[in-house]
Order: structure tokens, then C-alpha cells, then sequence
């Protein structure tokens, strides 16, 4: 339309873009060390960001961390878009002018009265408001003579009218020409729940001449995480003490990569990350070490980064000892203190269902599985008998009491995911399986010597169960994968292999 005349404004074809230009790349995600699924793990930012209560880190003040919980969560306020905003606008990819007004207000177009030359700059691109308070990008080519409308919500030509036409007087005055109005873009109500995070994306996008019309869910989930990409360390502090860039041979030489044929797909799509550790029969008690640093709880832990690997493994493999003697001493404790023989709760289903111990025999029998008896020979544990000899077996770690007595020794949630393998029904290939999981839930509370005749400390979920993040944070709690099952075409059992999961 004619800048001053008519009472609407001039739509562009659909796809078509007001540049023409080459596009500069949109900035990179933030670099994910652990590869979680952007959109689980911006869920995870968002849940626990919005439940804590203060900042742990001096670096970041509760008032910034709820700032970031309401970007993940898409309830942005104007105040939280401005703080935004800046990050995106301070460093333009071109010679651009990227800057926040209140058209409506003199007081702010005061900012680009200022300017003595608004045509130096190749592009111009201005985030205001219309009269009924709804967001409007607009983008100006000096040297086309345009003001391109991007609408972030439906908006009415009237509802910008007053301020558009001062902004055509105020580039008619510093060009020398007069400027028409188009409406290049009006997103539908109901494309993204938060037209704030819309309109940072957009400025992005234009800044660097991007072709928006190809937006994905995606493309914005990881804008939102370069947005927050300082946050992410934050997030994972409160949820964990373990750092995959700290693991190295030296410093845990029982840490092993993961395996190609290992298959985490499901697990990691809910934003786990899994450490395998060495499969020599100690397992358990390695992604147990793992696990403990990762809740903060460093009673086994041992520096050996400065160590030749000959020296640290010893070290490691008499700590592995010294854990497995803090265990049997627990189960020791649990078996004759807390849950003695003629204990109502003994009676219980949970021994027979969870544990596998359905009489006293088997149930007393449980610490057995933590030492060899009348033994101080530690090689015993990390030779290739105790692997491979099928009687050494009873002393690998058994998951679920293990479980139970790692709650009650160290006062924390332990989480143990059991993942068992069968194979398909129309199986060719020994890889040719598919997967079930099992979730336990093993804790004590505080007040369960109220009602330990009655107290069942495993809660079982039969899939991949995850807690929500401020329940997590709520208590110390370690998570531990449990491989089990069998594979396909005569391939045998599979693994029975622990592994420690986080975040």
C-alpha cells in the first residue's frame, strides 16, 4: 500500500522472503558432551528449573534460573524476552541495527531520532508491540524502500497503524523517500504456545537472512538450547556430581566405552546417559562407584589421575573389596537388626516377588553373595575364573538386594532399570531382539522404623520409569542399568551386566 493512504497492508506471496542473499548459518547448538534428546532434555530444564527453590551455583541467581525455566516451559514474560533478546541482538551477522522498541512511546523512538543515517545500515530489524500488546517484528531494507511486517500472532493492519506511520516518517526524514508497508509473515494461533520465544527466534532467523518458512519443532528446541546453553551445567550440578570429562583411564580405569552393539535408544530418549564399566564380574560395584560420585557421596573415592593404569587398577580393585565389606556388613545389619527371622515383615510378598527369597533359608543366604568366605586373597575377585567359572557367579553383584542394602547403608534412592533382551519372532540374526524394562525403586524412609513390620521399601514400575526431575533432586539417588535376558538365533543369554545411567 501506499504509506499514507488505505487501511491495510500489502501481503506477500507465501514463501516468498524479503532478502535474497545467501543465509548465514543459525548459531550452533550448545555441544550436549552426553548426546540426550533435545527435546527431553529441555523438558528436564524446564521441570527442574521451575521446582528449585535457590541457586547453587554463585554464577547464577534464582531469578535467572526461573527466567530459563520459563523459556523451556514457553510461558516467557516481556521481561524475560527483553533479557533474551540481548543475547540475540548484540552481535548481528551483518552490518544490521537489531534493537527492542515501544513504537507507541516517544520516549523510545527518541533512539532512532538519534541515529544520524539509518540507510548506513543493509538491514534494520525492530521488535515492538501493537496497541493491544501482541508481539511484531519489522524488517527494513533501507535501499528497497520496504517495512516488512512479521506478525507473531494474528495482528489487525488498525492495531499498527499509528505506529507504523510514525516510523515511516522518522526512515522518510533520514533516507529521503517514502517507504510502503507489506506483510510478510502472520503465524496462525496455535503454531508455538509462546510467541516471545517465536519472535527471538524469528530476529534470528532474519538476522542471518535464514529461510524461516522450513521451521521445524526441531530447529526451535535447539535454538532454545543455544539460548540456554550456560544453563545446561547448571542443570546437570543439581541432578549429578559426575563428570564424563573427569572419567579417563587414570582416574577410573575400570570405565570402558560403550559397546557398538549396545542399543540405549529408549533410555536416552528420556534423557539418561549411560557409562558402561568393565564386565569382569565386579560391574555392579564399579557403575556403583560411578554412581555414588554422581549423588555427591565420595566415601570410596580415590584420586588416581596422577597414577601409572597398573597402579590405579590396584588401587581400585582394594577399594572394590572395601565396598563389598561395607555391603555384607549392611546386609548383615538388615538381616538380623532391622528385618530379623521371625520379623512380620519377612512374611511379606516383596521377598518372594522382588527379592527371589521366599523362605528363611534364601533370605539369610542373600549376604552371602558379597564375599567369598575365609578368603583374603583379592586377586580371587579379578581373575578370569571369577568370570568365566559359572559357581564364582553367586559372587557378582545381586541387583535388587544389592539395591536394598546400598538404600540403607547410604541413606539414598537407588533407581535400578532392568533391561531384558528376547528374541523377536521372526529373528535371523543373534542381534535381532527387542526390549522390556522394569524400574525398582528402592528406598528407606525416615520414618520407616515406625512401620517396619509393614514397610516395603521397593516400588516396582513395569517400563522405563523416569521421576521428575524435583522429585529426583529432592534426595540423594543413584541410578543403576541392569542388562539381562537372552539373545536371538542360539545366541544364549544375554549380558548380565550393570551399568551407571545419570542426568
Amino acid at each position: 500500500m501506499d504509506a499514507n493512504h488505505g487501511n491495510t497492508w500489502t501481503l506477500f506471496p507465501i514463501g516468498q522472503y524479503p532478502y535474497a542473499s545467501k543465509p548465514v548459518a543459525m548459531p550452533a547448538t550448545h555441544i550436549d558432551r552426553y548426546k540426550r534428546n533435545v527435546a527431553s532434555l529441555v523438558s528436564s530444564l524446564g521441570k527442574l528449573f521451575n521446582q528449585v527453590t535457590r541457586s547453587i551455583l554463585p554464577d547464577y541467581t534464582i531469578v535467572e534460573i526461573k527466567r530459563a525455566g520459563r523459556m523451556c516451559n514457553n510461558v516467557m514474560t516481556m521481561d524475560d524476552y527483553l533479557h533474551f533478546f540481548a543475547k540475540v541482538s548484540d552481535e548481528p551477522t551483518r552490518n544490521s541495527l537489531i534493537v527492542h522498541l515501544d513504537l507507541l512511546q516517544e520516549d523510545e523512538t527518541r533512539y532512532l531520532r538519534q541515529l544520524s543515517n539509518l540507510s548506513q545500515y543493509d538491514d534494520i530489524i525492530l521488535s515492538t508491540a501493537s496497541s493491544s500488546g501482541k508481539p511484531v517484528l519489522l524488517f527494513i531494507t533501507p535501499s528497497q524502500d520496504i517495512i516488512d511486517v512479521f506478525c507473531i500472532t494474528p495482528v489487525q493492519f488498525n492495531d499498527m497503524n499509528d505506529p507504523l506511520q510514525s516510523l515511516i516518517l522518522l526512515l522518510s526524514q533520514s533516507c529521503g523517500r517514502t517507504f510502503s508497508i507489506g506483510q510478510c509473515l502472520q503465524i496462525p494461533n496455535g503454531f508455538h504456545p509462546d510467541p516471545l520465544f517465536m519472535a527471538l527466534f524469528l530476529t534470528a532467523t532474519m538476522d542471518r537472512h535464514g529461510h524461516y518458512f522450513e521451521t521445524t519443532a526441531n530447529s526451535l528446541l535447539r535454538f532454545k538450547l543455544w539460548i540456554l546453553g550456560d544453563f545446561i551445567t547448571l542443570h546437570d550440578t543439581y541432578l549429578g556430581r559426575l563428570s564424563l570429562d573427569d572419567v579417563t583411564t587414570y582416574s577410573h580405569p575400570f570405565h570402558t566405552p560403550r559397546r557398538k552393539q549396545d542399543n540405549f535408544d529408549k533410555l536416552e530418549k528420556k534423557g539418561w546417559f549411560v557409562m558402561d564399566v568393565k564386565g569382569d564380574g565386579n560391574c555392579g560395584y564399579y557403575a556403583l562407584f560411578l554412581a555414588l560420585e554422581n549423588a555427591g557421596i565420595n566415601d570410596f573415592y580415590i584420586d588416581t589421575k596422577e597414577d601409572s593404569p597398573r597402579v590405579a587398577r590396584g588401587r581400585w580393585q582394594r577399594q572394590v573389596l572395601a565396598l563389598r565389606q561395607r555391603l555384607a556388613a549392611g546386609s548383615h545389619l538388615l538381616l538380623t537388626q532391622v528385618f530379623p527371622i521371625h520379623s512380620p515383615n519377612r512374611q511379606l510378598p516383596w521377598w518372594t516377588m522382588d527379592l527371589g527369597a521366599p523362605d528363611t533359608e534364601s533370605q539369610n543366604d542373600l549376604s552371602s553373595s558379597f564375599l567369598i568366605p575365609n578368603n583374603d586373597d583379592i586377586s580371587l575377585y579379578f581373575n578370569d575364573d571369577f568370570t568365566e567359572n559359572e559357581e564364582m557367579h553367586h559372587y557378582h553383584m545381586n541387583p535388587f538386594w544389592a539395591a536394598t542394602v546400598i538404600a540403607y547403608v547410604f541413606q539414598v534412592r537407588v533407581i535400578i532399570i532392568t533391561r531384558v533382551s528376547s528374541p523377536k519372532p521372526d529373528a535371523k540374526r543373534t542381534k535381532d531382539v527387542e526390549y522390556s524394562f522394569v524400574t525398582k525403586i528402592v528406598e528407606f524412609e525416615r520414618d520407616f522404623e515406625d512401620m517396619r513390620d509393614t514397610y516395603v521399601p521397593i516400588t516396582t514400575h513395569y517400563n522405563c520409569f523416569r521421576l521428575n526431575d524435583g522429585s529426583f533432586n529432592a534426595k540423594p539417588t543413584i541410578e543403576l542399568l541392569y542388562t539381562t535376558g537372552y539373545l536371538s538365533r542360539g545366541g544364549g543369554p544375554d549380558d548380565q551386566h550393570f551399568g551407571t545411567i545419570a542426568f
